[in-house]
């Protein structure tokens, strides 16, 4: 049982909606859980929602997955350490992934063109603003 890329850093603002992803290849069939900070297990429910993608068969059995964690209306309490946790009767891995508040900002372009005549250019005044 392996979890690829088992370390990942995600950016986000807060209000916004953030994806974690987790790529788990196991056999048999593992149970996956998510766990916030040292042992809060996450539920499905409110702004959490948790899924799951089989990538790849093998025989008839899923050996590859994707675990999603979708966390919508982002929160300072949000950020932090995320644990995507995969266990089978054969033993655990973990994958960690840590959400990371991003500023967002805003940038604004204007461009004003007047034209005197067909072949000269009277006035050109860009203007730019940000956050």
């Amino acid at each position: 049982m392996k979890i690829a890329h088992s370390q990942q850093i995600i950016g986000a603002s807060k209000g916004g909606s953030a994806l974690l992803q987790c790529y788990i290849e196991a056999y048999p069939e593992p149970f996956v859980e998510w766990i916030f900070g040292e042992a809060r297990v996450l539920v499905e429910g409110g702004r959490l929602n948790i899924s799951e993608e089989v990538l790849d068969w093998r025989l008839g059995e899923p050996v590859s997955r994707r675990a999603l964690l979708t966390v919508s209306g982002l929160a300072a309490e949000d950020y932090g350490t995320y644990r995507c946790q995969a266990r089978n009767n054969r033993g655990r891995t973990y994958g960690i992934v840590s959400l990371i508040g991003m500023h967002t900002f805003a940038v604004f372009l204007q461009a004003n063109f007047s034209v005197l005549d067909n072949e000269n250019l009277l006035l050109f005044l860009l203007s730019f603003s940000c956050c």
